[in-house]
């Protein structure tokens, strides 16, 4: 009996392990641009406004004819902003957003992009439990604390240059 050397054998995985990459790229490739949009957010990869515009598009099961029909605009505009080298307007936004049923900032954020953290998150549930005078106190407090952080802010954008501050003479005596 021949037994394969140990090269023959290295070579054969070798070989398998690049069919099988290679086996999984095509088939990805030829599952088509939904699948890959799936893939990239699985992976937590970001997507820009146009990747998320077609992929909610194709999981409504529109076509880009039937979703310009949808919103009232020809298909070519809607082919550019799918295509990212236009961006609609507020309105036209606005109409994606309803055809598509849902929320505009899931049409143009990631996931976590936008909003408070988890620990927030579970900060702010308690409040909304607490009694409408409690819950008062609390608004005042975060209101006060941003107002705060503004000013401050403000104030280190534009600091006073010589030129801008007042002109103070010193009273002899």
């Amino acid at each position: 009996m021949n037994r394969p050397s140990a090269k023959n054998l290295s070579s054969s995985i070798v070989m398998y392990i690049y069919c099988f990459y290679y086996a999984t790229l095509m088939q990805v490739l030829l599952k088509g641009v939904l699948t890959l949009m799936v893939y990239i957010q699985f992976f937590g990869l970001s997507m820009s406004f146009p990747q998320r515009l077609a992929s909610f598009r194709k999981e409504s099961g529109l076509t880009q004819q039937q979703m310009a029909d949808k919103i009232g605009m020809h298909v070519s505009q809607f082919k550019r902003y799918e295509a990212g080298t236009s961006q609609p307007t507020i309105e036209v936004f606005r109409r994606i957003a309803l055809a598509l049923s849902v929320s505009a900032d899931t049409l143009l954020f990631e996931e976590n992009e936008r909003g408070p953290d988890e620990r927030l998150k579970l900060q702010f549930e308690a409040v909304s439990k607490l009694d409408p005078k409690e819950r008062e106190a609390i608004e005042t407090v975060i209101a006060s604390v941003l107002h705060m952080h503004d000013a401050k802010r403000w104030t280190q954008l534009a600091p006073l240059t010589p030129a801008s501050e007042p002109d103070v003479k010193r009273r002899g005596r």
